[in-house]
């Protein structure tokens, strides 16, 4: 009898490793999601008569979201509030590769 359980234990446990092991290896298989553009960061230094607007045109070049959501999102890492800027400033900037 124990020598039964002892095999019904085993065949288990290699049909566990087995399954494992094959889900391992087909999501490695899976092709990588090639749809995200890659986000690179760059300080920007605000010149005189730069809005959030004008910095957005011209960093959302591939235009991967609307120049509102690219406002939205310079403000979001840089912890504005408010649209306000000022020349001299530094920004941090997202460009889309």
């Amino acid at each position: 009898m124990k020598r039964l359980q002892y095999i019904i234990v085993a065949a288990a446990v290699i049909t566990g490793v087995s399954v494992c092991s094959l889900t391992a290896i087909s999501a490695k298989a899976e092709p990588s999601d090639t749809s995200q553009p890659e986000c690179v960061y760059e300080v920007y230094k605000i010149r005189q008569g730069d809005t959030l607007e004008s910095i957005a045109r011209e960093y959302n070049t591939e235009n991967f979201c609307t120049n509102s959501d690219y406002v939205s999102e310079v403000k979001r890492i840089n912890g504005l509030y408010t649209d306000d800027i000022h020349a001299g400033c530094y920004l941090t900037v997202v460009s889309y590769q």
